[in-house]
């Protein structure tokens, strides 16, 4: 029996469970990093690491909050990026296909047996931002993209889970 890393910790935390009780995964703060070459005036091929430290997965379990596991992203992704216009306003499409990795960790061993289960699986990124043109070669730059990877295979509490990675994220930057 298969399911998703929620309806697994619904089904584990079921004992504790009251009304008014939740779970819930808390957004992260990461960074990334881009390297990437102009192939035409229209088109960019970019190299990007994406890096999302400690997403928490937090629990209302009979009126108390607790955390129940920490979550780790990365990815690294081939992008090719769609230029609408070449002026100094420069918008764009984006594209692109890697890897993920979760890593879920687990301290306390009340949730998932304790220390740290790890996968990785294929992955697309589709986006989407626009390049500002400040001088020739130096330009600041908004994004939004949306990464999901395929299923990810964790065991929690003895049962096998699949949950693919999704999630979107928005940035900006300084590029030369």
């Amino acid at each position: 029996d298969n399911s998703s890393l929620m309806e697994r910790a619904e089904q584990y935390m079921a004992p504790s469970l009251t009304p008014g009780s939740s779970l819930d995964v808390e957004n992260s703060h990461g960074f990334h990093a881009a390297v990437g070459y102009r192939a035409h005036p229209r088109a960019a091929l970019q190299a990007r690491f994406e890096y999302l430290p400690s997403s928490e997965v937090r629990g209302t379990l009979a009126g108390s909050d607790v955390s129940l596991i920490q979550m780790t992203n990365f990815n690294i992704t081939a992008d090719v990026k769609a230029f609408l216009l070449t002026g100094r306003f420069q918008p764009y499409g984006l594209i692109g296909i890697g890897v993920a990795h979760t890593t879920l960790e687990d301290d306390t061993g009340a949730w998932i047996g304790g220390g740290t289960h790890g996968d990785a699986a294929i992955a697309g990124r589709f986006g989407g931002g626009i390049d500002v043109y400040v001088t020739r070669n130096i330009a600041v730059y908004a994004e939004g993209s949306y990464l999901v990877s395929d299923t990810l295979d964790f065991d929690i509490a003895g049962y096998p889970v699949t949950q693919p990675t999704e999630y979107g994220s928005v940035g900006g930057g300084l590029m030369f």
